[in-house]
């Protein structure tokens, strides 16, 4: 196992054993510790501009403390890859970012009858860390030589490369709508956004939701 991924499972392990455990004891009438995963998209941004875009996998666990408001833990990765235009050359940009959060949701209104589903919008805020590890390069396109009658070709070189290698901590920010299918399964879509000092990402992701 790499050492990045240590720190990854490092940071989701902390979060999870921090996470008030004894609030699982209490006996309420609604459903109150929920497991979910997800599957969706991420573009990131840096201070230069683009980093590019990639899936996003998300997993979690989330605790009700009172019916409209919960509290969990979720570990997402997005694997990226961009094309960032400059001035005289481009920056390609390759690799992925792991975010660790502590997250909060609010649930202000509840609709239910509405054909046996439960419709539930939510706003959502946390805060975590990401690591995150890509490869950037520099490159020209260059003309290459050729005869007078081929005309030559163009061709992309590198002239540069920066491998990096960041944790810090992030916020995140959001909403969201649940739809509840039954009492224990629900779908979830979400828009999220990152936020750290090295990188920036906008997450929209579709996540399937059990609650116990």
């Amino acid at each position: 196992m790499t050492l990045p991924v240590q720190r990854e499972l490092l940071l989701f392990v902390v979060l999870l054993v921090s996470f008030p455990a004894s609030v699982l004891a209490q006996v309420e009438d609604f459903r109150r510790v929920e497991l979910f995963a997800g599957l969706g998209w991420g573009r990131l941004n840096d201070s230069q501009g683009t980093l590019g875009s990639g899936t996003d996998t998300a997993v979690g666990t989330a605790i009700f403390i009172v019916p409209r408001l919960s509290a969990g833990v979720e570990l997402n990765r997005t694997v990226h890859s961009g094309l960032l235009p400059l001035p005289g050359q481009n920056r390609r940009s390759d690799g992925r970012v792991t975010f660790a959060s502590f997250k909060t949701s609010y649930y202000p209104y509840r609709f239910s009858n509405l054909e046996e589903f439960v419709i539930a919008p939510y706003v959502t805020g946390g805060i975590g860390m990401v690591v995150a590890e890509r490869e950037n390069r520099m490159q020209r396109t260059v003309r290459t030589s050729c005869s007078l009658l081929c005309g030559g070709s163009f061709q992309e070189i590198t002239i540069g490369r920066d491998n990096i290698g960041a944790d810090e901590i992030a916020f995140n920010a959001g909403g969201g709508l649940d739809l509840g299918l039954s009492s224990r399964i629900i779908v979830r879509s979400e828009f999220r956004y990152f936020d750290a000092s090295k990188q920036r990402m906008l997450r929209a992701a579709l996540i399937l939701v059990f609650r116990l």
